[in-house]
């Protein structure tokens, strides 16, 4: 009797375990409000679980998986698409209340602030899909080209301006951003850290005559809204030192605004704008020329020690 008993709580408890790794496997349906994390889930090979993204992800098959405006998104939208699991990354309180009433699983990943954040990030990503062992392998690869982009760097310890957006306010970003750590590792000086935002997040709203007085060296611009706005026609910045020397780098907005996989090409499209990741081409021929110029030295020395050696024999 007993044998029995434990053969049919056996029965019950794989029959439940079925139900459970069905359900994170093959039930899912993901409705990502998030660019950054739509990238990643792709990248985790798991678009057919994406039942919508928001507006700004790039897809190369967008068969079965709709479009959806994050920003104006309501309740009603998101619920229509029957959705298992929602991804946001910014707050909307009335939204997750909804989500979660109707016992959809809500993940919020607020913006990351460094790259160790982005790791984890990707890896709380991946186990909504049974991925973490891909997720690993990415974050490997993701660590192996950033201490290649570190490596190959010749800091300048300039001062350095990043802007975010202009129209409704100037924002930069600070020490406690993902582009702020990235100027910090790159041997920057951020003319924003220190400055904090009335958010409470790395992102801080920028008087214009501290830009002016902080004089920055070089300036990158991460959003598009200078295209009718050219930074040179902005009344005093044409004191500024970037200005002056032509030092104004723009990246694409999204890249700039993202922070996933995409990030170490963040890193990297930084370090080569700024010039501080020289082409490998352009590094040998420093090289090369510093060679020259030790050969050069040391043969006019000889010459020199040669030159008195035969004026004390004369």
């Amino acid at each position: 009797m007993m044998f029995r008993w434990k053969y049919l709580f056996t029965l019950i408890f794989l029959c439940l375990l079925t139900v459970v790794c069905g359900r994170n496997n093959n039930d899912v349906r993901i409705v990502s409000l998030s660019t950054t994390h739509s990238e990643i889930l792709l990248e985790l090979g798991v678009k057919d679980q994406l039942v919508a993204v928001d507006m700004y992800v790039e897809l190369t098959n967008p068969e079965g998986t709709q479009r959806i405006d994050a920003f104006l998104v309501s309740s009603e939208d998101v619920l229509r698409l029957s959705p298992t699991h929602v991804i946001m990354a910014f707050p909307n309180d009335r939204l997750m209340e909804d989500l979660t009433r109707s016992n959809i699983e809500v993940h919020f990943f607020p913006p990351a602030i460094n790259l160790e954040e982005v790791y984890g990030q990707i890896i709380s990503t991946s186990k909504i899909v049974n991925k973490e062992e891909k997720a690993e392998k990415i974050i490997l690869q993701m660590k192996e080209e950033v201490e290649l982009i570190l490596k190959e760097i010749e800091p300048s310890g300039k001062r350095i301006y990043h802007e975010l957006g202009y129209s409704y306010g100037i924002y930069s970003a600070n020490e406690n951003s993902l582009i702020g750590s990235f100027y910090k590792n790159l041997g920057f000086i951020n003319i924003v850290s220190g400055i904090s935002s009335n958010h409470k997040d790395g992102y801080p709203e920028i008087p214009e005559d501290i830009i002016i007085q902080k004089d920055p060296e070089i300036i990158v611009i991460g959003h598009r809204e200078t295209l009718n706005n050219e930074i040179e026609n902005r009344p005093s910045w044409r004191r500024i030192s970037a200005v002056r020397d032509n030092k104004i780098f723009y990246i694409d907005e999204n890249l700039a605004n993202n922070w996933g996989i995409s990030s170490v090409e963040l890193l990297r499209t930084i370090a080569k704008e700024t010039e501080v990741l020289l082409p490998k081409q352009e590094k040998k021929v420093d090289s090369n020329i510093w060679q020259i110029y030790i050969v050069v030295i040391a043969v006019l020395v000889l010459i020199m020690r040669r030159g008195v050696t035969i004026k004390e024999k004369m």
